[in-house]
């Protein structure tokens, strides 16, 4: 057997070698599309992670207004109620003193009109007497009655 081999395998060998150096090259370039694409992806995550911390922050800023616009809302409403309530206060407390006045005043009205009729009451007794006086001798057959 000879040792050496056959000028076949020797053709060969630079066949080899090309498809070797291919290989390595293809698997060269892949490697680095592999390294871009997965640092390209870790830039995304990165920006994403970085966007979500924004919105997160824009989120808390735009609750933190909601929140003190609602707290504002509720204040101004409390306020409002207080407002109407103090004024109804003072709306029923003028109308009680109102009353009273007009309670008062019918009392005095009342106690004028009563003083009225009694002072009418007099009158009258004494108009009847002075009449009894003066039908008196008309009744006795005087002529003071005539007059009337």
């Amino acid at each position: 057997m000879n040792p050496l081999p056959s000028t076949d395998i020797w053709a060969q060998f630079p066949l080899l070698a090309v498809v070797t150096l291919l290989l390595a090259a293809a698997g060269y370039a892949l490697r680095t599309v592999l390294h871009d694409l997965t640092s390209w992806i870790s830039e995304q995550d990165a920006k994403r992670d970085a966007e979500r911390d924004r919105q997160r922050e824009w989120e808390a800023k735009q609750a933190q207004g909601v929140m003190a616009e609602r707290e504002d809302r509720e204040k101004s409403w409390q306020e409002f109620f207080q407002r109407i309530s103090r004024e109804n206060q003072d709306a029923i407390i003028g109308n009680s003193k109102a009353l009273q006045e007009v309670s008062q005043g019918q009392a005095k009205l009342l106690q004028q009109f009563d003083a009225i009729l009694q002072a009418l009451q007099q009158h009258d007794q004494r108009a009847e007497r002075e009449f009894g006086k003066l039908n008196g001798p008309a009744r006795r057959g005087g002529k003071s009655g005539e007059q009337w």
